[in-house]
């Protein structure tokens, strides 16, 4: 992918990461009067864009998530189809991912003290825990 490519009204700034049906990538929505807005684009990989079962899945879930408002939970702005590829627009969380934090306290021999990792659990079973789930 070329850098910033753009794809329908958002611009691709970077790729974020690449799994088994998809890829991730940072992205910007534009609009007239200098309208600028950071979100996260997840679209599919070509090759699984014939796998109706995997399609209808994913569709499932981002209608599902865009019903839901909760602070541990992100939100859906769009899904569709652009150019045969299905994708999903949702909010862009600004900071370091947990993985990226799990590793570099690893590579230094550290571990998460307590106290966060207990936040993090709580956050995580209050999104989990959110009625519309």
């Amino acid at each position: 992918m070329a850098d910033r490519a753009t794809f329908g009204k958002y611009v691709l700034l970077r790729k974020l990461a690449t799994g088994g049906m998809g890829e991730v990538f940072l992205a910007k929505q534009v609009g007239p009067s200098g309208f600028e807005k950071l979100l996260v684009i997840k679209r599919t990989l070509a090759q699984h864009h014939d796998k109706h079962e995997y399609l209808a899945a994913a569709l499932s879930e981002a209608r599902l998530v865009a019903y839901l408002t909760h602070s541990n939970i992100i939100q859906i702005h769009e899904m569709g189809q652009i150019d045969g590829d299905y994708f999903i627009a949702m909010e862009y969380v600004r900071g370091k991912s947990l993985r990226d934090i799990i590793d570099t306290m690893r590579t230094s021999g550290r571990q998460m003290p307590l106290p966060y990792v207990i936040d993090l659990a709580i956050k995580l079973c209050d999104g989990l825990g959110y009625p519309g789930m």
